[in-house]
């Protein structure tokens, strides 16, 4: 998910042109995932009892009381997730000819239709999309009460952070029209990272109140140059701050996480740099942490010239270890759950599930770190039992997404024709 530079000084603003093999809104729409000044310090939930919580700021100021940081079981669109595909790990607007490699890497969902300019037939795409066994968050095609029936189709997509073109307006006309012809199938709104910091919640709510699922996009790396928002020891949780800020003003609204994985090259950071593997799977395991029931990577670079994967291979190697490990405990990740506290740098929550809890440990910082006699490496992650033995991952039916076998995407185009 892209997110532009609206919050940035004048001076810092990219000025990008489009290029033939550019996609259209990038020329405008560049990725930066904004710092969120409240993210920036934001460092974990405190639990005040009863279940809810409170966020805290590394001096243990509250910022943003009665947010609650559990991930909650009952969400509105929460059920159809789980049915869909289990945890989500998703890969954002790519071409259809790059499918098999992003679920050779193990994504399970495609974010946006992608028809490269016009060239490529959604049926095309489509059939693509089912060669891989692959579901897609994408806008409806055509008659939307036909296109629901798509066994692929996981969740309607609304316009890519809407707030910042102040489409506040179609969003909402596009929420009553798509549940109006199919409520069964969710709707899903991305906002700015940046957004959820300069702007408040009344101010984001018409948004939030558009979408069944939603999601924002923060890039503490290659998006500000600030690798310490992903580390407790430095400038703190920018992730996790975001999640918590977002569950609290959408009222637990199921989130799914957009994860940074390349060095974008944006032009106002000189030297930049993209995620490291250990910085990437912290980004991850963070996000699951306060909650996310997914992730979407964002692998896109600009710079002297587009690609829609810049991701390197030492984070590809990473990606296909994690995204077995999200899928191997995907029931364990959308069971109910709350944050527990824990020192610094450390991040912990549990899940329970069919009368187990399962506790989620992160070192969440670039160095070393011990907690209960224990050694953790940089953004290691452990799941254990509360008694601290390694957790043996339940039996998941969603190792694999299977992929729709009989359904016409040739019929929505010749409808929309």
């Amino acid at each position: 998910m892209t997110e532009r530079t609206s919050c940035l000084p004048s001076r810092h603003r990219p000025r990008v042109r489009a290029t033939r093999d550019t996609p259209a809104r990038y020329s405008h729409h560049r990725a930066t995932g904004g710092i969120a000044r409240r993210a920036a310090t934001i460092v974990r939930c405190r639990q005040t009892g009863g279940g809810r919580g409170e966020q805290v700021s590394r001096t243990g100021e509250r910022i943003d009381s009665g947010t609650r940081c559990s991930n909650s079981a009952a969400t509105p669109g929460g059920a159809a997730l789980s049915r869909a595909t289990g945890f989500v790990i998703g890969v954002f607007d790519q071409p259809s000819y790059t499918f098999p490699k992003w679920s050779s890497r193990g994504i399970n969902t495609v974010i946006n239709y992608q028809s490269l300019s016009g060239t490529v037939p959604f049926s095309t795409w489509h059939d693509a999309l089912v060669q891989d066994h692959l579901m897609a968050i994408r806008p409806p095609v055509g008659d939307p009460s036909q296109d629901a029936h798509d066994p692929a189709l996981l969740a309607w997509m609304q316009p890519d952070e809407p707030e910042l073109n102040h489409e506040q307006a179609l969003v909402q006309a596009n929420y009553r029209a798509w549940h109006a012809a199919a409520p069964q199938i969710p709707v899903w709104l991305n906002v700015s990272g940046g957004s959820v910091a300069k702007e408040t919640q009344s101010e984001l709510a018409p948004y939030l109140s558009s979408a069944d699922w939603i999601s924002d996009d923060i890039y503490p790396v290659t998006g500000w140059d600030q690798p310490g928002g992903l580390d407790l020891n430095e400038e703190g949780d920018w992730i996790g701050g975001t999640l918590n800020t977002l569950a609290g003003w959408s009222g637990r609204k199921p989130q799914l996480q957009i994860v940074e994985t390349s060095n974008q090259q944006l032009s106002w950071i000189p030297n930049s740099r993209g995620v490291t593997p250990d910085e990437f799977r912290g980004s991850v395991w963070v996000s699951v942490i306060h909650g996310a029931k997914g992730v979407i990577y964002f692998p896109q670079s600009f710079g002297s010239g587009f690609s829609y994967d810049g991701t390197p291979d030492d984070v590809v190697a990473e990606m296909t270890k994690v995204d077995a490990q999200l899928k191997q405990w995907s029931t364990v990740l959308l069971a109910p759950g709350h944050m527990t506290v824990v020192p610094k740098p450390f991040e912990q929550a549990t899940r329970a599930l069919n009368g187990r809890t399962y506790v989620i440990t992160l070192n969440f910082s670039h160095s070393p770190a011990e907690l209960n006699g224990v050694s953790y490496a940089p953004y290691q992650v452990r799941i254990t039992t509360p008694s601290g033995l390694p957790a043996v991952p339940p039996q998941s039916r969603f190792d694999s997404v299977r992929g729709p076998r009989r359904w016409s995407a040739r019929r929505l185009e010749n409808r929309r024709a």
